[in-house]
């Protein structure tokens, strides 16, 4: 099964007051979500915005405009276990980035009915000319009533 949906956000501030650059603009993205069966799914989605747009959070700071396109699957390996991996790139429009990369992959365990925690891994490149890429570690627990 497929599922399509997109969504366009427009930001109408023109001016704010102090602020050195224009902070109006629009942003818009169209995702594709496929079940392979019922423990696979992945999806993909692409990503547009003004780097002065409210809605395009992601992109870089200062760009005229940014794509971004990220994809991901998960997989329910058993009735208490799903696994996830997301990976993003992120394109730069500014002089002095390149594009950036993120890589995130995690675990959702349900420990009794109501209670899951996720321990999750994630590898990110910022894109910053002369700076390394980052691992990172984060831990979630949550509790449904």
């Amino acid at each position: 099964m497929v599922d399509l949906s997109a969504v366009v956000g427009f930001d109408t501030r023109d001016d704010v007051p102090g602020a050195t650059f224009d902070v109006g603009g629009w942003a818009a993205k169209v995702r594709a979500d496929v079940t392979l069966s019922e423990q696979a799914s992945v999806f993909i989605m692409g990503m547009y915005g003004e780097g002065s747009s409210a809605y395009a959070t992601w992109a870089p700071y200062g760009s005229d405009d940014a794509w971004s396109v990220i994809g991901g699957g998960s997989f329910k390996a058993t009735d208490k276990v799903t696994l996830n991996a997301q990976v993003q790139w992120t394109e730069s429009t500014v002089a002095v980035n390149s594009d950036s990369w993120a890589v995130v992959g995690n675990l959702n365990y349900e420990v009794v009915p109501g209670l899951v925690v996720t321990p999750e891994f994630v590898y990110a490149d910022s894109g910053v000319v002369g700076t390394d890429g980052a691992f990172g570690f984060y831990g979630r627990v949550q509790r449904s009533f």
